[in-house]
């Protein structure tokens, strides 16, 4: 996965925030509360409906005191293939919703594809980017170490590298060859016990 840019508006401490990776970004850098690892938190936010190190769930996270529509969305390029990817807040005095968008790229803009439902949006984003244990254990190592590969168990970690690594189907044959063997050898005990 690739990201091209995050735009963040009435989250945290971001009024409208927009930022561009097309511009060769060596390093983001702030005071300690300016929204450093709020913006780097936002894309798994956006997938998987809330922030690796933050409690609660993305609506409790839009800016205080902030009324009406509030929004967390990136574009992103998987396999070749350009996306975007929204997660909508709308909050009132009295009530707090949400919404998930995933649309794909054609020639002339941005093709819906999911959403507003928050299962469609997660299915389509699972089968493009993998689900959130992957993500976060393979390209996201938050604070307290949420996600962090290198601490997980040994079977955890062969699970999620073989899932990273799409292993998966070479197991898959490696059980059905092991499975073949052990039936061509119940067949030649079986012959050898006929012969004798």
């Amino acid at each position: 996965m690739i990201i091209h840019s995050i735009e963040i508006q009435g989250f945290g401490p971001h009024a409208d925030t927009k930022l561009s990776f097309d511009q060769n970004i060596t390093a983001i850098i702030g005071h300690n509360g300016s929204g450093k690892t709020f913006l780097l938190e936002s894309i798994p936010a956006i997938l998987f409906g809330s922030f690796p190190s933050r409690a609660g769930t993305i609506l409790d996270h839009v800016t205080q005191g902030h009324y009406g529509d509030a929004l967390l969305a990136f574009e992103f390029t998987a396999d070749g293939v350009g996306y975007r990817a929204e997660r909508k807040a709308k909050r009132s005095m009295k009530t707090a919703s949400q919404e998930c968008y995933l649309f794909k790229k054609n020639g002339t803009g941005w093709e819906p594809m999911a959403g507003p439902k928050q299962e469609d949006f997660y299915r389509e984003t699972s089968r493009i980017i993998g689900d959130e244990k992957l993500f976060l254990s393979s390209v996201f190592s938050s604070q307290n170490m949420a996600g962090d590969l290198i601490d997980a168990k040994s079977t955890e970690r062969k699970r999620l590298l073989g899932e990273l690594l799409c292993l998966n189907r070479y197991n898959a044959m490696s059980e059905a060859a092991a499975d073949k063997a052990r039936k061509i050898a119940v067949g030649l005990e079986e012959y050898e016990g006929r012969k004798k």
